[in-house]
Parts: C-alpha cells; structure tokens; sequence
C-alpha cells in the first residue's frame, strides 16, 4: 500500500495553465485525499486584500510565500494553482530549509 500522509515528506506542487483547464479541480480533489495538505487558492488570497490587484500584487506574492514556508515547516504539504506568464513569478523563492524539506 502507499504511504500516509503522515509518513511522507512535504510536496509543494505548482498547478500552472490558462484559466479553465482544471487546475483548481484538481488541486481541491489532490487536497480532499490528504489530510493536512493545505490548497492556496491565489485567486482567493487577491479577494482577501482590498485595493485594485496589480497594486497588491507584491503584497499578494509576499503572502503567499510565506504561507507556503509556513506550511512547509509544518511537515505539510500544499497546492498552489493559477497562471504565470514568467516562470520567476511561478516558482517561489522559499527558505532553503522549507524547499529541502519539500524535495520527495
């Protein structure tokens, strides 16, 4: 049988495509087989700060990224989903320590 969740290590899996393809499908259905795994919703977090969201968008990214070192520590793994057009904008830029942890 395969591992439980709380025998593996924790993943951080980055859900990138045009809007409609499936990402956050996915995410919710990988998320509801594993307990603890957390679904970072981007399009959700831009809902929760105020202001128009090109001028939250550093705050946004900041957020994010800091959930995810969190989490990660935490010995739990995460889904993030949305569309990136630049790869530097896709791939987080978290802690040494939370992506050593993250790597299966």
């Amino acid at each position: 049988m395969g591992e439980t969740y709380r025998n593996r290590r924790p993943r951080l899996i980055l859900l990138n495509g045009v809007p409609g393809v499936g990402k956050s499908t996915l995410a919710r259905e990988y998320v509801a087989a594993r307990p603890g795994t957390l679904n970072l919703d981007i399009d959700v977090l831009r809902t929760m700060l105020g202001g128009p969201w090109e001028e939250t968008a550093g705050l946004r990214r900041s957020l994010a990224l800091r959930i995810i070192e969190v989490h990660l520590e935490s010995g739990h793994s995460l889904t993030s989903s949305g569309f990136c057009r630049r790869s530097s904008y896709c791939i987080p830029s978290v802690s040494t320590s939370s992506m050593a942890s993250s790597v299966a």
